[in-house]
């Protein structure tokens, strides 16, 4: 066994973890972060072009939760999502004449929680609307957002 072998083989559970999630940092900053678009991703490129305010390719999903919220949890989940899944971290830019998606290392959430205590179905409706139809900016990112809309400690 090899001096580097026994000196990995002490370390403690915790340390191999520590070790094994610096060599992934490591590893996914020196990889490659420009990639090719695929031909959906054309399509959605080629849509943005014509109608950059255009909300034709948002995809909105709404949930009405009726009992209490831990915001730190929730934002921490949909930062987890992102962290988990690169295509969740992408911009678009154009390289030698040619579209490309560029796959970051890192992105914060955009979560945002808005106090609706104050508005009607109606109004809360219309905002919810509003946010969906809302478009996104492929070259600056981010490609998910999450509008947390509060109208009672119990519902959101």
């Amino acid at each position: 066994m090899s001096e580097q072998t026994q000196s990995i083989a002490s370390l403690s559970a915790q340390e191999k973890r520590a070790l094994l999630a610096q060599l992934l940092k490591k590893k996914l900053k020196d990889a490659k972060t420009s990639f090719p678009l695929s031909v959906g991703q054309q399509a959605l490129w080629f849509l943005y072009q014509l109608a950059p305010e255009s909300a034709a390719y948002n995809m909105a999903s709404t949930v009405r939760i009726r009992s209490q919220v831990d915001l730190v949890a929730l934002r921490a989940a949909f930062q987890a999502l992102v962290d988990r899944h690169p295509m969740l971290r992408v911009t678009f830019r154009v390289q030698d004449d040619k579209p490309v998606q560029e796959v970051h290392n890192e992105q914060s959430i955009a979560f945002q929680s808005i106090d609706a205590a104050s508005w009607s179905e109606d109004e809360l409706a219309q905002r919810v609307l509003v946010e969906s139809r809302r478009p996104f900016v492929l070259e600056e990112g981010p490609v998910l957002r999450v509008a947390l809309f509060t109208c009672a400690a119990e519902d959101h």
